[in-house]
Parts: structure tokens; C-alpha cells; sequence
């Protein structure tokens, strides 16, 4: 009678989940630690402050070899100058820019949601248009629309 040596197989293992690493750790972190792929949140208004903080971060991964980043983004929108400057810097970065709206992106931050190479939207996610604004004194805003109709009815 012939035996046969049986093998005894491991289950398959799940793989490692993402590691989570903070702005400030990857900025510390030696080159050959970095991964290829980061995810990166942005659920804020588009403001100076968080214009510049997603810029050092972003900037700071291509600096450090990051070939591809996610970016996860839920915003209310904000200001016009910086959103198209969030958009301009991150279509110029070495990196391959995947965009996610994750919640509701409002106003400027569609702009800054085109960014991205890729873009994808959860199935139940939102964006927001509206016509172009101008305010001029508190409690006093000139809208295209509004300024468009005056000057179709306005006598010649």
C-alpha cells in the first residue's frame, strides 16, 4: 500500500489593511517607508487655512515619492481664489490624482473635485452648482441671473 505525504495548507490570509499615517509622521518618515498609494481627507470649507494645510500635505507626499493619491473629498465649498488654486496646484503635482466625493461637494469644490484623473462619486453623494455672485455690501448680492433679467427689461 502506497502513502502519500499530505500537506497541510495555511487558511488564506487577509491582506494588511492600509496603514494610517498623519501628515506630520509621513514628513518624518525615511524614503524607502513611503507607500506608492495615500489616502488623503478633506472635509472642510475652502479657505486659506485649509487651502495651504492640503497643499503642504499633498506637495509633501510627491515630494517623498508618493506615485498615487486619493482624494476624499466633502466640502461646502468657499472661496473662488482658493479653490482654483487647489485645483491649479494639484493638476501640476507629480502624482496621479484620484478624486472621491464622499458626501457633498458644494460650490468651488466642484472645481477642485475636476482636479482629480480619475474621479468617482458614492451613489449617494451630492454636488452643487449655483449661478456666479458678487458681493457687494452686507445684506446686498448681485447675482447673473438677477442682473441678467434687469438688464433684458430694462427700457432702451
Amino acid at each position: 500500500m502506497e502513502t502519500k505525504n499530505a500537506t497541510t495548507q495555511q487558511p488564506p490570509q487577509a491582506p494588511e489593511p492600509p496603514k494610517i499615517v498623519t501628515p506630520q509622521q509621513l514628513a518624518q518618515a525615511p524614503p524607502h517607508s513611503i507607500p506608492e498609494t495615500v489616502y488623503v481627507s478633506f472635509s472642510a470649507e475652502i479657505n486659506p487655512n485649509t487651502t495651504e494645510t492640503l497643499i503642504a500635505t499633498i506637495s509633501n507626499m510627491a515630494n517623498k515619492g508618493v506615485k498615487t493619491v486619493h482624494l476624499l473629498i466633502s466640502t461646502p465649498g468657499g472661496s473662488v481664489m482658493n479653490g482654483m488654486n487647489l485645483y491649479n496646484i494639484l493638476r501640476g503635482l507629480p502624482i496621479h490624482l484620484i478624486t472621491h466625493n464622499v458626501g457633498n461637494i458644494d460650490s468651488i469644490g466642484n472645481a477642485v473635485f475636476l482636479a482629480g484623473a480619475e474621479r468617482y462619486a458614492c451613489p449617494h453623494s451630492t454636488f452643487m452648482f449655483h449661478g456666479v455672485g458678487f458681493d457687494i455690501t452686507a445684506g446686498m448680492r448681485l447675482e447673473e441671473k438677477f442682473l441678467k433679467e434687469k438688464l433684458d427689461n430694462h427700457p432702451r
